[in-house]
């Protein structure tokens, strides 16, 4: 949970689903619901991209729909 509140996305790296990658981001709805921006896909493809990647470009698409819907974006987010 800490790498994730300070990175802005949490990653599961095949302990749910053996070879299968998970990578989510936060998105705050205006009424301070939480939603998430998910990518599943198999572990082997993720990690050619590389997880923190797409966990860095999830975290900016995250960012960009909690603004759009005009959700709270936490300070250094």
């Amino acid at each position: 949970m800490q790498a994730a509140k300070a990175n802005g996305y949490a990653i599961d790296d095949g302990r749910y689903i053996r070879g299968v990658s998970i990578v989510a981001a936060p998105v705050v709805m205006p009424s301070g619901t939480i939603n998430a921006l998910v990518l599943v896909g198999l572990r082997e493809r993720m990690e050619q991209v590389g997880l923190g990647v797409l966990g860095e470009e999830l975290h900016r698409r995250a960012l960009l729909i909690t603004r759009l819907l005009g959700g709270t974006v936490t300070p250094g987010a």
